[in-house]
């Protein structure tokens, strides 16, 4: 009705002729079906009628009013914008009345300019979900270097003698997220082959001591103590420790059954022992055809590795691939050791024992490795390549053993408010901003005790648009999803300017939706952004269309802005 209204009044102070306001209510109408069409059919009535400038800016700003929460619509103009009007326009996609609710912090500025172009609240304190990534990541770079790598030591205390050593195995951890085949091509247990192979060269058949995971390197504090406890058994929210497999998940396959009403059978993928139970209460339904669909549930006690599945799977669905999280990661990996080197044909006669189970004196020689010899060392890929791994898919638990590896590698015990008390040096001291409104309790984005403002995200992605090592900055750039192309927003931004061009992270959690990053105009100018919403009860598709329809007008500007 607004609209109507406003069409009126430009009567009234135009003089525009009746039938042209006719014309423009009846593509008003239309235009919520025909959105793109109606746009052209605007700019082709404004060229013919030759409208003043003030009515041409009234008619942009009415367009504008419309839904706007489509991806693949062409929110830009080809016409020159005055900084005015580009403020304008984003002040209409953001006081949309379905964000009535919504708590928005956004900033935007020239990457060669510290003057904002639009600024709402940005020095204010926003939940970044996992846009908070991007500070791990960019910190841990910036400070460790492109080419720093994850070393995962295997030690021995004993000598080799007719085919046995005599003694322990020791593995010190050093928070390599990497040991695992999700993210590469090779199999989940690479790392440990690598060591039996290395025993087998030796012509080592057993092993008389134990297998002792040296769990140090990290505060025993597995979890983050503000994430919600109903998300632990969920892969996305899995511990954290010096020494871990397989992301310190399980993975396994739900096939149903060959009759309708029988439970699901579970087939187990890793951990290849019986370090983790399951449980089927996973019903076989209808066909798809007949509205059989696939519902998973996990449920996982706190200190348990008992594995309940339940939900429905039809009878005709495929293998439904399914994973989670899993207690004690360094007792899986102390398990899986072991079935490695069984598998080589090398047999431990001893247990397998974490630091933490070991008598003080012993703890002491392992810390000390006291009469101990390098058996085997794996080193991760770099973290040039590992930080891509995290920003990409939002990988939460790369992103936390990197922050808690960070704390360490900077004089800190490996703990989770390592991370606030690193980046907030970092900000001091290397990028050289206060980091008011900031405070850090994981390095994923999962606690809702994380703050961050636009303001400093913005000067966070100028650091590393041209201030770290030019190495660090091109990986950085090269590790955020690219607007339609990869990672978290290969299905957004599609058919405009953005598309290939938009290097963003994205964070989500409930009510919570950020998006972060680069995007270069026609005039080959980079913007830098940092969009936070939070506490909106819109459907989140929305709020994703006001931010990529910003991110697309940013794509779509040419030429130098005027006043």
């Amino acid at each position: 009705m607004d609209a109507y209204q406003d069409l009126l009044w430009l009567h009234a102070h135009t003089k525009i002729p009746i039938h042209v306001i006719f014309t423009l209510i009846f593509s008003y109408e239309i235009c919520i079906i025909f959105r793109k069409e109606l746009i052209i059919f605007f700019r082709r009535k404004l060229m013919f009628l030759h409208f003043s400038k003030t009515f041409g800016l009234a008619l942009c700003l009415s367009v504008s009013a419309l839904p706007v929460f489509c991806d693949d619509s062409d929110s830009t103009s080809t016409a020159p914008l005055s900084r005015s009007e580009i403020v304008a326009q984003i002040d209409t996609i953001l006081n949309h009345p379905d964000f009535r609710n919504c708590r928005w912090g956004v900033m935007i500025t020239d990457a060669n300019s510290t003057t904002p172009l639009y600024d709402r609240d940005g020095d204010k304190s926003f939940i970044p979900a996992s846009n908070l990534k991007m500070y791990t990541t960019a910190a841990a770079i910036d400070l460790l270097g492109a080419d720093w790598r994850w070393k995962t030591n295997f030690y021995t205390n004993g000598k080799v003698r007719k085919g046995v050593l005599n003694g322990d195995l020791v593995v010190v951890g050093s928070g390599d997220p990497t040991l695992s085949g999700r993210y590469f091509d090779c199999g989940t247990t690479e790392v440990l082959r690598g060591l039996a192979q290395k025993l087998d060269k030796a012509r080592v058949h057993r092993i008389s001591g134990n297998v002792i995971i040296d769990d140090s390197y990290m505060t025993q504090e597995d979890y983050c103590d503000s994430w919600p406890w109903a998300d632990i058994p969920e892969w996305y929210s899995t511990e954290s420790g010096a020494a871990a497999i397989n992301d310190n998940c399980w993975d396994a396959f739900i096939i149903p059954a060959k009759k309708i009403g029988q439970l699901a059978k579970i087939q187990r993928v890793f951990p290849t022992t019986d370090f983790v139970t399951f449980v089927s209460e996973v019903m076989t339904t209808v066909p798809q055809a007949q509205g059989g669909s696939s519902s998973i549930r996990i449920y996982r006690p706190m200190d348990s590795n008992v594995i309940t599945l339940s939900g429905t799977l039809p009878v005709d669905a495929k293998p439904y691939k399914e994973w989670g999280s899993v207690r004690y990661g360094e007792r899986m990996f102390a398990a899986e050791l072991r079935a490695a080197l069984r598998k080589a044909g090398i047999r431990v006669s001893g247990k397998s024992l974490t630091l933490a189970q070991l008598s003080e004196n012993k703890k002491q020689q392992v810390a000390k490795r006291e009469g101990m010899t390098l058996l085997y060392t794996h080193e991760s890929l770099p973290l040039k390549k590992v930080i891509a791994l995290i920003n990409k898919p939002s990988q939460n638990f790369y992103a936390d053993m990197l922050c808690r590896t960070l704390d360490r590698e900077c004089g800190g015990r490996g703990g989770w408010d390592g991370c606030d008390r690193v980046v907030r040096h970092w900000f001091k001291d290397t990028v050289g901003v206060q980091p008011f409104g900031m405070a850090l309790a994981d390095g994923s984005g999962l606690s809702r005790r994380n703050m961050v403002t636009p303001q400093l995200t913005v000067a966070l992605l100028r650091r590393m648009n041209n201030g770290a090592a030019p190495e660090a900055c091109s990986a950085f750039y090269d590790s955020l999803p690219i607007a339609g192309v990869d990672g978290t927003i290969s299905g957004r931004m599609r058919n405009t300017p953005a598309a290939g061009n938009c290097h963003a992270k994205t964070g989500f959690i409930g009510h919570m939706r950020s998006l972060s990053g680069y995007v270069d105009d026609k005039s080959g100018r980079r913007w830098l952004f940092s969009m936070m919403a939070n506490n909106y009860i819109s459907p989140t598709s929305q709020v994703n269309g006001a931010q990529d329809k910003i991110v697309a007008l940013l794509a779509g500007l040419e030429g130098e802005l005027t006043e």
